[in-house]
């Protein structure tokens, strides 16, 4: 039997990006997405669990609801 399990969490992404300067447009561009970034890891030894945690079987019926708040 399979089920999925869904946490919401909090994660860190760590984004890695060359850049020429680092002007104001240089930088609000990053944080729009609008430069391409060439690595990015998510740091999993920051997650913190932010909510209720789900549990559904193969058909997705929920089975179990956890509020972890």
């Amino acid at each position: 039997m399979k089920i999925k399990v869904q946490r919401l969490v909090k994660v860190w992404i760590e984004e890695t990006y060359d850049v020429e300067d680092l002007s104001e447009e240089t930088l609000n561009n990053i944080i729009d997405y609008d430069k391409e970034c060439y690595d990015v890891e998510a740091l999993w030894d920051t997650q913190e669990d932010l909510g209720p945690i789900d549990i559904y079987d193969s058909s997705n019926n929920l089975i179990k609801s956890i509020n972890n708040e």
